[in-house]
């Protein structure tokens, strides 16, 4: 998640994401660090997000619950990387999506 440099770009509202794919959705996913002021301006945040496969992704749905002192917030962009793998004790697909700030960077 790429918080925006304007002025007052920053949110203190509770941030939720959703992803949609051709196999189904994530559910609503809170983007949170425990003791980190996420989504401040300027920033760029990376969550690991656990998610039955979803397939090819087709949408991202970010939005906030309007909460604290600053909510408004300016969110510039945002970067999706899927990392598959496979529980053999239910022998599904799961996927860990991963919120990059920067798709090249390792992991």
């Amino acid at each position: 998640m790429y918080t925006g440099s304007v002025d007052n770009a920053g949110t203190d509202a509770d941030v939720y994401m959703t992803m949609y794919g051709k196999n189904g959705n994530s559910g609503t996913k809170l983007l949170d660090k425990r003791g980190k002021d996420d989504f401040e301006k300027g920033s760029q945040d990376s969550y690991k997000l656990k998610s039955v496969d979803l397939g090819p992704l087709q949408k991202v749905k970010v939005w906030h619950d309007g909460s604290g002192l600053a909510s408004d917030w300016f969110l510039d962009k945002v970067s999706v990387m899927f990392l598959q793998f496979f529980v053999t004790t239910k022998s599904k697909s799961q996927s860990i999506c991963v919120l990059l700030s920067d798709c090249g960077q390792q992991r």
